[in-house]
């Protein structure tokens, strides 16, 4: 990979963690807890078994089932740091 080609793997990257962040921000205004992503985003569970457990009670929903399988699919994209951190960051 040259310097151009990581400049823009790096773009990606902060575009999507920048994306995760304001789709946690819609949930935490309608969902003070997390909703369907509780145990990820309010608990810290941030292993892709976590992620994945989450996505059955996403399918189900009939409200805000995009926001919350963009912000999942965004999850599994990042590294568990990047995790961490959307974890740690306040909505």
């Amino acid at each position: 990979m040259d310097v151009e080609e990581f400049k823009i793997y790096q773009l990606g990257k902060q575009l999507l963690y920048k994306r995760t962040l304001e789709l946690k921000s819609k949930i935490y205004a309608k969902y003070p807890v997390g909703g369907a992503l509780h145990i990820v985003l309010d608990d810290g569970n941030i292993d892709n078994c976590h992620i994945e457990c989450c996505m059955d009670d996403i399918n189900a929903l009939k409200e805000d089932r995009e926001i919350f399988l963009e912000c999942a699919n965004n999850l599994l994209k990042m590294s568990k740091r990047q995790r961490y951190k959307i974890y740690r960051t306040i909505a």
